[in-house]
């Protein structure tokens, strides 16, 4: 009786673990906040171009140069290259049904990373390959014109109704778009993630289809503490927003 009762609280221990642990895995062991410096804001939605004529379409996560970033999911990812994101690596995952019960698909992207790690290493331009939650996709960089800012990675995310856009996805400017199944992903995800979690925003939930990206890792991952390595960050990064200026637990 004493090993079955034993054995009942070691399930019901791992399964607390498990449940605050997340599905997914957050994209880094490290968290300075999101970038805020001469040349712009790094929050989500925040305005950007000549009189803010356009929006912040993800969120700039400062991190040190050659800090490894993981694929908080398993999924299929391809690197690309241009002039403004510079070296950037898409993961195409499912999002889990803790998320909405009907079937969705996200691009996540990675933004200026560095040439010399991670997928860009490891295969050709623009051809996706089989990745699994926790592997090293990229290595933090300053490629595009991120060269003279501080380090970061443009992160954002598109959401779709279906794996063929996910995969087709550039992440262009302003190629954000939106439909009636979105709505009924806002919907999903608010009820199922924000108030469940408790989290509240100050910043929109969505641009089109382009969803704040810290929401969802917040949602699926245990993320590091909101003020972690706070000497560090103080000396470093101190124009920096600290998560806490924009996300709070209700």
């Amino acid at each position: 009786m004493k090993t079955i009762f034993t054995i009942i609280i070691f399930s019901v221990c791992l399964s607390l673990f498990a449940s605050e642990k997340g599905p997914w895995q957050y994209i880094s062991d490290y968290d300075f906040g999101i970038r805020n410096d001469s040349y712009g804001r790094g929050d989500f939605v925040a305005p950007r171009g000549g009189g803010g004529k356009r929006a912040h379409t993800g969120i700039d996560f400062l991190f040190d140069v050659e800090t490894h970033l993981y694929a908080p999911c398993t999924g299929i990812a391809r690197w690309e290259y241009d002039r403004i994101f510079g070296y950037s690596v898409d993961l195409v995952c499912k999002l889990p049904p803790s998320v909405a019960k009907k079937k969705y698909f996200m691009s996540m992207r990675f933004s200026h990373v560095s040439k010399d790690g991670g997928l860009v290493l490891l295969t050709r331009k623009n051809t996706y390959i089989e990745v699994f939650k926790g592997q090293v996709v990229a290595l933090v960089g300053q490629s595009g014109n991120a060269g003279g800012t501080k380090p970061h990675v443009h992160l954002e995310v598109s959401v779709f109704d279906n794996k063929k856009e996910a995969m087709n996805d550039k992440h262009t400017l302003r190629n954000y778009k939106s439909g009636a199944w979105m709505g009924e992903f806002r919907k999903s995800f608010s009820k199922n993630c924000l108030t469940k979690r408790k989290m509240k925003s100050s910043r929109p939930l969505a641009l089109g289809n382009r969803i704040d990206p810290y929401l969802l890792l917040n949602c699926l991952s245990k993320v590091p503490e909101l003020e972690v390595k706070e000497n560090q960050e103080s000396k470093f990064y101190p124009g920096r927003y600290r998560w806490s200026y924009f996300y709070t637990r209700k």
